[in-house]
């Protein structure tokens, strides 16, 4: 039986990581735990559409998030015809939002997917179809039957996730190994994703994944320490950046896996960059990371306004909190970054210039970088529900509305600001965040490509200058 997994995740603005990662760990489990060994994902980033019907699969699985679940229902059209075969719909967006499923769609899973997807494909293998009374025993599907939508009871969490193996990277294009700049560290090497745990243990109210996720659960030291060795040894992996939701969350735990590098002779092999959270900044978070060789550190610092914190992150971090670990990661060599919400509601444009000010004290406070968002509902969160008691959002909409640049028609903003004035202060913080390093970041960036490769940029930019202008800028 062959399955394809098609990747909506394009790289840009709304994605910057673009890699499949999820459907890599679904492929990995559905191979070593069911035997389903053809397997295909569709990438788009390096693949058209139209290779899934030359692919000619028995079955269609498409993973979204919200942001891309326009695009998710556009393709599962375009597949409709092409050919025949049941569609599978996973990830974030139908998860959190189960009443959006589509009938252009077979079937949703709901929730972590690993065994469900397992159990589907187990169904399909022997029954050759998706039949509504065969779906009713499978924990954590949403399906259409005789025209009404049914969910069936969500299914428990993996645990301990150890259960799931490493993620077997040959599903991925191979074009994601080759060098790439690691901003701020002047390297050109290889690099590499992984998440040592899944969820996180705080409930900002704009945070979707923490609702997907339900709660936090990690890996052991020795299978974080076992992937690093794989991505190190196998693909020449220099720098791995940990997509956890909160990486310091767990000191112990971060000394179990520092020890783990060292008895395989991998500490300081690798770079790592990871997402911390100002409450969990001490001396000895840093000295642990350090330790670690990690380099670069992004915190979501949300606002400069201690109203505007206290009512994103319920209390959990004060401004000077986040100040004081900014302070501290640069005292301890790391590049700080991090991100701001502009918009949320009952945000005053004087509540907006406290974060302007922010910006000024990361300028001063020696940090690398930081980046504005727009506040965007997305569902299973509290903005969500704000939004649809405002009617900016709905269960059927245009979802290529939610985005977190969406400057010029913000969903939360409320209604005495004027667009004009909050699009300026927008402009200010962008111009400000410019400021803080990303002009040298590009020169930076520009330069390490041409010196890596003069002969190459120049015949590239002779024959094809927009795809010349693309290599100068991609990232790491």
């Amino acid at each position: 039986m062959k399955l394809a997994l098609v990747s909506t995740k394009q790289e840009g603005v709304e994605s910057p990581t673009s890699n499949p990662f999820g459907l890599i760990s679904l492929a990995t489990y559905a191979r070593d735990k069911g035997g389903f060994n053809d397997i295909k994902i569709i990438d788009l980033n390096f693949s058209e559409p139209d290779e899934v019907a030359k692919y000619k699969p028995d079955l269609i699985g498409i993973s979204a998030m919200t942001v891309d679940y326009g695009k998710a229902i556009s393709l599962a059209e375009h597949f409709r015809n092409t050919t025949e075969v049941p569609i599978i719909l996973g990830g974030v967006h139908i998860s959190t939002l189960p009443a959006s499923f589509k009938p252009v769609f077979d079937v949703g899973v709901v929730g972590e997917g690993e065994e469900t997807l397992l159990e589907l494909l187990r169904l399909f293998e022997n029954k050759g179809e998706f039949n509504p009374k065969d779906l009713e025993s499978i924990m954590g599907v949403v399906y259409r039957s005789d025209e009404w939508l049914k969910q069936t009871p969500r299914r428990p969490l993996i645990e301990p996730l150890d259960i799931i193996p490493i993620p077997d990277r040959d599903y991925m294009d191979p074009k994601y190994f080759e060098p790439t700049l690691i901003f701020y560290q002047n390297q050109v090497v290889p690099k590499a994703h992984m998440m040592t745990s899944r969820g996180c243990p705080y409930k900002c109210v704009f945070c979707s994944t923490s609702k997907f996720w339900s709660k936090i659960r990690f890996h052991s030291a020795e299978h974080v320490v076992e992937e690093i060795k794989y991505l190190h040894n196998k693909y020449g992996v220099k720098h791995i950046s940990i997509e956890d939701d909160l990486f310091t969350v767990n000191l112990d735990r971060l000394e179990e896996i520092k020890k783990g590098l060292a008895r395989e002779g991998l500490l300081g092999e690798v770079t790592f960059n990871c997402q911390p959270r100002a409450n969990t900044i001490s001396e000895r978070t840093c000295q642990i990371m350090r330790d670690l060789n990690v380099k670069t550190l992004g915190f979501g610092f949300e606002s400069g306004c201690e109203k505007t914190l206290k009512y994103l992150k319920g209390g959990s971090v004060t401004v000077q909190q986040n100040k004081e670990a900014v302070k501290m990661c640069v005292k301890y060599g790391f590049n700080v970054t991090g991100s701001l919400i502009f918009g949320s509601p009952g945000e005053t444009i004087p509540d907006m210039e406290e974060t302007l000010k922010f910006i000024d004290f990361l300028h001063e406070a020696g940090a690398a970088n930081v980046w504005n968002f727009v506040m965007t509902p997305f569902p299973g969160t509290q903005m969500w529900e704000i939004a649809k008691q405002r009617g900016k959002v709905s269960d059927d909409m245009d979802w290529n509305k939610l985005s977190h640049h969406n400057i010029s028609g913000p969903l939360l903003l409320d209604d005495n600001i004027p667009i004009s004035e909050f699009e300026s202060i927008v402009k200010t913080a962008n111009e400000k965040a410019f400021k803080l390093g990303k002009k040298e970041k590009w020169r930076e960036l520009i330069k390490l490509r041409i010196t890596q490769n003069p002969l190459g940029v120049f015949r590239l930019a002779l024959k094809n200058p927009k795809k010349a202008v693309k290599y100068l800028f991609k990232g790491g």
